[in-house]
C-alpha cells in the first residue's frame, strides 16, 4: 500500500510541475510580447494558435 501511495504521489508531483511550467510559459510569452510592442490582437492570436495546435495534436496523434 505504501509503495502505491509513493508512486501516485510522485506522479502527482510531476504533473503539478508540468502544469506550473506550462502556466508560467504562457504568462511569460504574453508579457514578453507586450514588452516587445506586439499588438494585443496578435498576442491573442499567439495564444489561440498554441491551444489550436494542442487540440490538433491530440486529435492526430492517435492515428499515427
Amino acid at each position: 500500500m505504501r509503495a502505491a501511495l509513493l508512486a501516485i504521489g510522485a506522479l502527482l508531483i510531476a504533473v503539478s510541475i508540468l502544469i506550473s511550467g506550462n502556466s508560467l510559459q504562457t504568462s511569460a510569452i504574453a508579457i514578453r510580447a507586450d514588452l516587445e510592442g506586439f499588438p494585443l490582437f496578435l498576442i491573442g492570436l499567439l495564444h489561440s494558435g498554441y491551444f489550436v495546435g494542442y487540440i490538433v495534436g491530440c486529435r492526430v496523434t492517435p492515428h499515427l
